[in-house]
């Protein structure tokens, strides 16, 4: 009863099977037994596939998952190890800078200078307690009162989020680290290295899926830090947890509780009008962000479609390989049963009946002896003389061989001219055979 309970497809499937097994119970005797083998190999098959094609699908579904949280993970990997090696080469400047302002500030000046070229950085500044702060790119800030650069005051380490460059308009994130004393624990001001955030997005563009997945960087209350720019990915999405809630209440709620109590996890993100979305977030040690993997619903079909074909095809090609081995094990007893004796002594060729059994059949299509081809006359002539002359018929079983070799290789001839020395030989071949049946014929 649960079988027939399958879907639509599933109950073909079956309807298969069940007329199947009746054509094979009309299959009766030893006669029939070749045939009903097959049949009771595929009908093993079917089933089989059956039971395991939602194990497959289950398979693929943590797969997918799997895979997606693999994603995510090397992003954060990525992501981390570029924070923590930029964070390394400033604190190195930091540490060269500590009394150069008090010593030689051109010198400090231009250390800066060679480190924002060397590391491809938009610019460098250093900031003086008082807020008064210098750049590499000659642009006056004063840094007084801004959050990162108090903080830095107070000895913490910063990443900024996306802001906007006040000098160019241009998307900028901001390291900013406090500059010890030298001799001393004092802090004696704060350095800033300004990154274009091309250099998160470049990270982000890693492909996944084929290229078809994306990723962004969102904070815990959902806004988007760094965007996407894959041609797939959603243009209007400003905060995750608004977008979910315009599909999806439960999703938007589920989602937020979900990342503040584990930092990760997968969600499906459905919609109505749109393909649904496969997605996948996992907690940055930096700042509160996430990263957020995303991949189209259609995706991850064709990929399970994919799996599942293939499963399809293996299943059919040991289907089909069952049936060859059935086959051929038909053959080889079948022609283990074929025994030639005379008089007791076996043979291996049926050409040694030619010695014994001397037989010339005439029927009315010989007619063509007479009305037909040269071709016509010359078959029956070797026919006749073969029973009489047991070397006659292997010399026309190989001419015959070394004709049909040599008109292969004029074929070949035609696109490989480096061969043309091989023809030569089997000339030679035809030359001699040849002249053997010929010979063999006048006399």
């Amino acid at each position: 009863k649960k079988v027939l309970k399958l879907t639509y497809k599933s109950q073909n499937i079956i309807e298969i099977y069940i007329r199947m097994a009746r054509v094979m119970k009309k299959l009766k005797g030893k006669k029939n037994l070749y045939i009903i083998i097959p049949y009771i190999i595929l009908l093993g098959i079917i089933p089989v596939t059956l039971i395991f094609s939602n194990s497959i699908e289950n398979i693929m579904g943590r797969y997918i998952v799997d895979s997606m949280e693999n994603s995510a993970e090397l992003c954060v990997e990525m992501i981390e190890r570029q924070y923590e090696n930029d964070m390394h080469m400033l604190d190195s400047l930091a540490e060269q800078l500590s009394n150069s302002f008090d010593d030689n500030p051109e010198l400090a000046i231009e250390r800066m200078t060679s480190f924002a070229e060397r590391y491809e950085m938009k610019r460098v500044a250093f900031s003086f307690p008082d807020g008064v702060t210098l750049t590499t790119d000659d642009s006056e800030f004063n840094m007084k009162g801004g959050e990162n650069f108090e903080r830095a005051l107070l000895g913490e380490r910063i990443l900024s989020n996306v802001i906007v460059d006040r000098a160019d308009g241009k998307l900028i994130n901001v390291y900013v680290i406090p500059v010890y004393h030298k001799d001393s624990e004092e802090i004696v001001g704060v350095l800033a290295a300004v990154y274009r955030s091309e250099m998160f997005e470049d990270i982000l563009a890693a492909s996944s899926f084929d290229g078809e997945g994306y990723t962004y960087i969102i904070d815990s209350k959902g806004n988007v830090i760094i965007n996407s720019h894959h041609s797939n990915a959603i243009t209007e999405m400003k905060n995750l947890y608004d977008y979910v809630e315009k599909y999806d209440g439960n999703d938007a709620a589920s989602l937020e509780k979900q990342l503040k109590k584990e930092g990760e996890g997968f969600l499906e993100i459905k919609r109505e009008s749109q393909n649904n979305l496969y997605t996948y977030l996992k907690k940055i040690s930096i700042n509160d962000w996430y990263v957020f993997s995303v991949v189209p619903e259609n995706i991850v079909e064709e990929t399970k479609n994919a799996v599942m074909t293939r499963v399809l095809g293996y299943c059919m090609v040991i289907l089909v390989c069952a049936v060859f081995v059935v086959y051929s094990i038909r053959y080889v007893l079948k022609e283990k049963n074929k025994q030639l004796k005379i008089n007791g002594v076996k043979y291996k060729s049926m050409s040694e009946l030619h010695n014994y059994l001397r037989v010339v059949l005439f029927s009315p299509d010989d007619l063509k002896i007479v009305k037909g081809s040269p071709a016509e006359r010359r078959r029956y002539l070797d026919v006749c003389m073969s029973q009489q002359d047991k070397y006659y018929y292997r010399l026309i079983r190989d001419y015959d061989r070394i004709v049909q070799q040599r008109n292969n290789l004029l074929k070949e001839l035609q696109y490989k001219k480096e061969n043309k020395a091989q023809l030569e030989v089997w000339n030679q071949y035809l030359i001699e055979y040849g002249s053997q049946i010929i010979y063999k014929r006048l006399q």
